[in-house]
């Protein structure tokens, strides 16, 4: 009768001349021939709880207990099934720990499955592929390792010395001789997949393939395919970085899971797609350039395809406007990574609700703001037009006339424009009739009295009293200077003395500015100044009393309470209705609102160089110097172009082609828009 004790030895012994394989030892640790039936059970061990990142085993020695002090080291399973030729080694830095006295071990990592091997000695080894990250209970049981032995054969090749021979998702590998034969030693015990591959020879493989303790396993002959993948069509034949491409063809080794990749021009895919033996489906890497579209499965070049690897878009015409129901047709030229023209680029087209696409034609078809968008992959390019319900038209008033850089204007009652001539140093009007009139100066310096005996310095901002008044700014001269109904000239507010003693920052009776530029005036007749080069607002009384409205006198770029906001070369200032003052602030390039409770706001930013102002309803008409144009702000803060292209010049006609150099100011005349267009030397008219 047996004993407890004996049979505890006797399954003991078992299990160390098994080790990690289902197949009957060739000896226990005694000599002894063992049952086949004499293997036991194992209990995994009962492991530590842990982070659910980390994956957690024991690995267990010869003798069925906890081995300390063994190597034990991990890799990706998912990047390793991808190895066409070079095995992965599986001494990563970062992959390999030791196990502590209980036998535990554990990785940090974040590949979903790993490869893990413990290794106590050159032929003591236990090995388990594609061992999930969450796994809490693996046991490794260490036992002596085997070899796998075979031949490899390709149809005509006489000399198969230098195949390749390995376990995929291992280190262990081999190269034939002459004849075809490998042997892969060292390996610790279980099932696994062979694989022969050479370049040009093609892939064979022999799946589960058993090795056992001390014992040579035999693969067999593992044939070599030489089946060549073969691309005849590449859809589309030309794209940007990120593209989608499917290739069709034949002999894409999907049908036996053979590895494979695919390069631009050298540059290889990540995780190509192979539906079938067929058809793969890839996207064009980052860093592709033109050249051959490459497919090699396992480790054979299919036929090379060219393929042009798209660098730039660009769409023309660029117009600004385009009247409804009307439409554009659009050029699209497209160059690839060696500056060469691509034919019929691969491109998806897309537009706004506002308007519909057909092959590259736009038809407007709702007002608003339309953009057209070319793209391919990661490359574009796109245009942004407005659609207008007519076509406004630019023309210039007193065509004949010669100014000298008009720079600011106003409308009066009787529908005439009175503008600051700024180099003429004068006051001017144009009349309904286009008749020009001097209302004051035309002499430099300073001087008040009656308007043809007046002198300015650089006249720049003009605004209109309810009772006729004109409040002038001058830029040089740094004074807020009055002109009657009658067209008497006087000093409101600034210095006196000229041509010394005239800038600075002085509220009170006797203020100072420093290059005043924009100006408004409400009913109450108080008058606002942007004051450009003091980076404030300023106030000035009906007794010509001066304050700062907004800001501190210190360039910034801060919303709040009027006493702490900052600006930054505010430039233009209006009056809405509720007695709120819109201000563009130059050098932010920003339209801000100072409410009447004097908190001031951004309405609108990306302006480049705003000047003058002008208010229609809840429109706001901004003349953008820095753009050559004039924009509109809706109440959302959406800027819109009205005209000009953005590009300095002279043209008339409607808005697509009409040109402007430095428009200054803008506004309201009745039912149309003045520009002072100040280095093209015109006062413009603009028909909404």
């Amino acid at each position: 009768m047996r004993t407890p004790q004996l049979a505890a030895a006797v399954a003991l012994a078992a299990l160390l001349a098994v080790g990690c394989t289902d197949d009957a030892p060739t000896t226990t640790a005694t000599g002894a021939k063992p049952r086949a039936t004499a293997r036991p059970t194992a209990t995994p061990a009962i492991l530590p709880k842990g982070d659910a990142s980390q994956p957690l085993g024991q690995v267990l020695g010869l003798d069925g207990k906890p081995a300390a002090g063994v190597t034990v080291r991990a890799s990706g399973a998912t990047q390793l099934t991808q190895v066409v030729r070079v095995p992965y080694a599986l001494t990563a830095t970062g992959l390999e720990t030791t196990t502590d006295a209980k036998g535990y071990f554990s990785f940090d990592v974040s590949d979903e499955a790993l490869n893990i091997e413990a290794v106590q000695t050159a032929d003591v080894k236990a090995l388990k592929l594609g061992v999930p990250t969450s796994t809490r209970d693996l046991v490794l049981q260490l036992a002596y390792t085997g070899s796998v032995a075979g031949k490899v054969a390709a149809k005509g090749v006489t000399n198969l010395e230098g195949v390749d021979v390995y376990i995929p998702g291992t280190s262990y590998a081999a190269k034939t001789d002459a004849a075809g034969a490998f042997s892969i030693t060292a390996v610790p015990a279980g099932a696994y997949t062979v694989v022969g591959t050479k370049q040009g020879l093609g892939e064979g493989r022999v799946a589960d393939v058993k090795v056992e303790s001390r014992k040579a396993a035999q693969a067999g002959t593992i044939d070599l395919s030489a089946a060549i993948p073969t691309v005849t069509k590449v859809e589309p034949a030309n794209g940007g970085p990120g593209a989608t491409v499917t290739l069709t063809g034949s002999n894409f080794g999907a049908a036996k899971g053979v590895p494979f990749q695919v390069t631009f021009n050298g540059a290889l895919v990540v995780q190509p797609k192979r539906v079938d033996d067929k058809s793969i489906t890839v996207t064009v890497p980052p860093g592709a350039t033109s050249g051959d579209l490459l497919v090699t499965v396992g480790g054979t070049n299919g036929n090379a395809t060219p393929f042009q690897v798209i660098k730039s878009l660009a769409l023309s015409p660029r117009p600004s406007i385009l009247v409804l129901k009307t439409t554009q047709a659009f050029e699209l030229k497209a160059l690839d990574t060696a500056d060469k023209p691509v034919v019929q680029p691969a491109v998806t087209w897309t537009t706004d609700a506002t308007g519909t696409l057909k092959e590259g034609v736009l038809t407007a078809v709702t007002v608003g703001t339309c953009k057209v968008t070319v793209t391919s992959g990661s490359v574009t390019d796109a245009v942004t037009i407005q659609i207008a319900s007519t076509a406004p038209t630019v023309s210039s008033l007193a065509p004949n006339e010669h100014f000298q850089e008009p720079i600011a204007l106003v409308g009066d009652a009787t529908g005439g424009v009175i503008f600051c001539d700024n180099a003429a140093q004068a006051i001017k009007r144009i009349a309904p009739d286009g008749g020009v009139t001097t209302i004051a100066g035309g002499t430099p310096g300073y001087l008040d009295g009656p308007g043809a005996s007046a002198a300015f310095a650089n006249p720049n901002g003009v605004a209109l009293g309810i009772d006729g008044t004109l409040y002038v700014t001058e830029w040089e001269g740094c004074r807020v200077r009055k002109i009657t109904k009658d067209g008497v000239v006087s000093t409101l507010a600034g210095s006196k003395n000229w041509p010394n003693d005239h800038h600075g920052y002085i509220e009170g009776a006797n203020a100072r500015f420093d290059n005043p530029k924009g100006v408004a005036v409400d009913t109450a007749g108080n008058v606002y100044v942007a004051d450009w080069s003091n980076h404030a607002v300023r106030q000035i009384t009906p007794a010509g009393v001066t304050t700062t409205y907004a800001g501190t006198g210190t360039a910034g770029d801060t919303d709040g309470p009027a006493a702490t906001a900052l600006f930054t070369n505010p430039a233009g200032v209006a009056i809405a209705p509720d007695g709120s003052l819109y201000v563009t602030d130059a050098g932010t390039g920003k339209l801000k609102r100072i409410s009447r409770d004097r908190k001031v706001t951004t309405i609108a930013l990306g302006l480049n160089k705003p000047l003058g102002i002008a208010l229609n309803g809840t429109l706001i008409y901004v003349a953008e110097a820095g753009l050559n144009r004039v924009v509109e702000v809706g109440q959302a803060g959406v800027v819109n172009l009205i005209a000009g292209n953005g590009e300095a010049g002279y043209a008339e006609g409607i808005k697509l082609d009409a040109r402007f150099n430095e428009p200054n100011d803008v506004a309201m005349i009745g039912p149309y828009l003045g520009v002072a267009d100040r280095l093209n030397h015109r006062v413009r008219k603009l028909v909404l």
